[in-house]
């Protein structure tokens, strides 16, 4: 459920900023105050969005479980480390390398919101339409709900008038990254395979292709891309052999 905006939102998160930046300590390199809570205005859940940039993601993990936070693992985002807190203030919190590029991706987002009233209030509608839906609250492919995963669209739109320009590396879980590879490779895509995940590669908000990924070794079995150069295929390669390092070394699941 949304709210009216509260002016108390600020407040909280300074309050917030300084629990995680004691708790991390020399790990924190930043924390960003991101999302619907973070533009003056915005109606919102009533639950903060947080990014903290860490040199050691990983090395959060147990400190934040200690301070009250539940892991709650990468979701659809490659070396994203992701928590939630449902007692007192209620938070959800991103933890990334810095120059990640997910965390220029939110603070572009919020700024262009925060400076832009009529965007603002479309995204704000548009909020409110999709909770009208009786499965907004359902779970849908990568445990996102229907709500959050149904914002994708009209988040690239803002995000390409922001100028966001990074390439960056998602699992698939929305439905127009679902189409995209099943027009490739004329079959339906196995949500549940045992064997494969597939990544998406994007430009900015454009898909440019895929990769298909071994979900026992990481190891990139197949890669798609659209006609481009090859700095981008080594940019892509470089972002994925990363995620396969960690992910070999931690034996995290996804």
């Amino acid at each position: 459920m949304i709210m009216p905006y509260n002016a108390q939102w600020p407040d909280q998160f300074e309050a917030e900023k300084r629990l995680l930046a004691t708790t991390l300590g020399n790990n924190c390199v930043a924390i960003h105050h991101v999302g619907s809570t973070a533009v003056p205005g915005l109606a919102a859940k009533n639950r903060l969005d947080i990014i903290i940039e860490s040199f050691n993601p990983e090395a959060t993990i147990q400190p934040l479980k200690h301070a009250g936070f539940e892991y709650m693992g990468e979701f659809n985002i490659p070396l994203h480390y992701g928590f939630r807190r449902r007692t007192n203030t209620e938070v959800n919190l991103h933890v990334y390398e810095p120059r990640h590029p997910e965390i220029l991706l939110n603070i572009l987002f919020r700024d262009y919101l925060r400076t832009h009233p009529q965007e603002r209030e479309a995204y704000q509608k548009h909020k409110e339409a999709l909770l009208t839906s009786n499965d907004s609250y359902e779970k849908g492919a990568c445990n996102l709900s229907n709500y959050s995963s149904r914002k994708g669209t009209f988040i690239r739109s803002i995000l390409t008038k922001a100028g966001f320009q990074e390439p960056r590396i998602t699992i698939c879980s929305e439905n127009h990254e679902q189409q995209y590879i099943t027009q490739l490779i004329n079959q339906p895509i196995d949500d549940d395979s045992d064997i494969n995940i597939y990544c998406m590669l994007y430009q900015s908000t454009e898909i440019v292709g895929y990769a298909s990924i071994n979900k026992n070794t990481y190891f990139v079995e197949k890669i798609h891309l659209e006609p481009t150069d090859q700095n981008k295929e080594k940019i892509f390669m470089t972002m994925l052999q990363k995620w396969a390092l960690i992910k070999n070394k931690t034996d995290t699941k996804i």
